[in-house]
C-alpha cells in the first residue's frame, strides 16, 4: 500500500495529484564478507489493483512479485523482495484578486529562486533524491508515531 497525503488540503485535493510509482527490486545476498544489497530499478510503474482518494491525496494498494529465496550455492543465499519508489506533486490554479497564480507543490525553500518549468520540473526523475518540485518516499518521509 501507498499512501499519498498533503498538508494544504483546502488547497490541493487529489484532482490536482500527479503521483509516478516505480518497482526496485532489492536482492541481499550473505557472503562470507558479510552482506551485499543490490538493487534495479524499473521502468513501469508497479500494477495498482485499487486507488482511493483521501480528503488530502489517495491511497494505492499494489500488486508486487512475492518474496523469494534463492540458493546460489551450498552456504550463499540471497533474498529478494521489492520496494516502491514514489513521486508525488500537486498543480493548482488559484485566483487572487485578478491574478491566476499556477501553485506547484511541493515548491522549494523560499529563499530558493527557482521558479516551475514544465520543461524541466514537469516530470518525475527516480534516479534522484531531492528533485524540486516533487515529494519522494525519502525526502517526505511520514513521521512514525511509535
Amino acid at each position: 500500500m501507498v499512501r499519498v497525503e498533503n498538508n494544504l488540503a483546502a488547497m490541493l485535493d487529489a484532482a490536482t495529484l500527479t503521483v509516478s510509482m516505480r518497482t526496485e527490486r532489492v536482492t541481499r545476498k550473505s557472503t562470507r564478507r558479510g552482506q551485499r544489497t543490490q538493487r534495479k530499478l524499473f521502468p513501469d510503474s508497479p500494477e495498482v489493483m485499487l486507488e482511493q482518494p483521501l480528503p488530502n491525496g489517495k491511497v494505492f494498494y499494489l500488486a508486487l512479485p512475492p518474496r523469494e529465496t534463492v540458493k546460489h550455492s551450498w552456504s550463499e543465499e540471497a533474498v529478494i523482495t521489492s520496494d516502491v519508489k514514489v513521486k508525488a506533486q500537486w498543480q493548482a490554479t488559484h485566483v487572487f484578486g485578478q491574478a491566476h497564480r499556477h501553485l506547484v507543490f511541493p515548491a522549494p525553500e523560499l529563499q530558493e529562486a527557482t521558479t516551475f518549468d514544465q520543461a524541466e520540473h514537469g516530470e518525475p526523475d527516480f534516479s534522484e533524491t531531492e528533485q524540486l518540485f516533487w515529494a519522494d518516499e525519502k525526502t517526505h518521509r511520514v513521521e512514525e508515531i511509535t
